[in-house]
């Protein structure tokens, strides 16, 4: 079962990065602002809930940062109502039927009153920032601010795919933890823990060391959404094929779907630009890919096919800045497609 960070209580791998926060609890000289950086799904929020977990449960003195899912602060904590924790990530839109694409500047300007209230259940009040790249410019000057002079026992967690993306000012006021891509070893022990079986070789193949990804991909059976592509690839002007698949994966019903078959489109043509940066045949993922890659790599140059990838890639961003109509959105993406292969 793919449980919300907040109520995970198991976290696999970066054992180093634990440390790190371990050992600056012992310390008894916490830094007052984290950020924690990695590519997506790999843990970062499971991580900063872990270590908010452990703040507000009081723990000193400890070898790890673990917190027993009967105590107080961990049951609060998982029915998101602890007084001493905020969490700042980007709101649902229910009118849109997705989440906004930034978090809003008023919701950043709540951590100051927030943190310099007096703590109700312990020694300290948290604050995490679940997502801190979707901060825009004024956000993240009014994070800045509260980074800049912090209230006394005060603790914020922010995390983000990338530290390039957030100030150079915020990143030189936190401590920077960048968690790695997970293992296959790692991988497969979440595998086994939520019962996946299905297609697994494969969905490790495109899992890209994600445990998110891992967990959607199986649900979503990416690897249907992988032999749609590759079928496409094979016959690109097949209009009836063609608005199958955009109706398949516009996902009106279930984002996740319009997520993955973006990014096995995606997946496929960077696979495809690495391997013409190397001069190699890309790897196939699926034995009926052969031929297809050798049919296609010789006729399409690296220019054209980076071309594509920026194409496609901001008219993905378009469609969901805009809220346009996926179907749409993806019937394009098919066309510039089958125009490159076609020339």
């Amino acid at each position: 079962m793919n449980k919300h960070p907040r109520q995970n209580h198991d976290l696999i791998g970066h054992d180093a990065a634990q440390q790190q926060i371990v050992q600056a609890i012992n310390g008894g000289r916490l830094p007052h602002a984290w950020l924690i950086t990695g590519a997506e799904g790999v843990g970062k929020a499971t991580l900063a809930y872990r270590f908010a977990r452990a703040v507000l449960a009081g723990k000193k003195n400890v070898s790890d940062l673990s917190v027993s899912p009967d105590a107080s602060a961990a049951k609060l904590m998982a029915a998101s109502s602890h007084p001493d924790l905020m969490i700042l990530e980007r709101p649902f839109d229910e009118k849109k039927g997705r989440y906004l694409q930034n978090i809003p500047v008023d919701d950043v300007r709540k951590i100051a009153p927030f943190l310099r209230l007096t703590a109700s259940q312990g020694s300290a009040r948290v604050v995490i920032v679940d997502g801190a790249g979707t901060l825009g410019r004024a956000g993240q000057n009014a994070i800045l601010k509260t980074l800049e002079e912090p209230p006394e026992n005060a603790i914020i967690i922010l995390t983000a795919e990338s530290a390039a993306v957030l100030l150079p000012t915020i990143r030189s006021r936190c401590r920077v933890l960048k968690l790695e891509r997970l293992s296959e070893e790692h991988l497969l022990t979440i595998a086994a823990q939520n019962e996946l079986t299905e297609n697994l070789d494969f969905i490790l193949k495109i899992a890209d060391g994600s445990a998110s990804k891992l967990l959607r991909y199986s649900a979503c059976d990416a690897n249907v959404l992988y032999q749609n592509w590759c079928d496409f690839l094979k016959t690109p002007h097949s209009t009836a094929l063609r608005m199958k698949m955009a109706e398949g994966w516009s996902g009106r019903n279930n984002d996740d779907v319009y997520f993955t078959a973006q990014e096995m489109m995606f997946s496929w043509l960077q696979r495809l630009i690495n391997a013409k940066a190397r001069g190699t045949l890309p790897e196939p993922l699926v034995p009926p890919e052969i031929a297809m890659l050798q049919a296609v790599y010789g006729r399409l140059s690296l220019e054209r096919l980076l071309q594509l990838w920026e194409n496609l890639r901001e008219q993905a961003s378009d469609a969901e800045h805009h809220n346009l109509d996926r179907k749409v959105v993806l019937l394009s993406m098919f066309d510039k497609t089958a125009n490159l292969l076609a020339g």
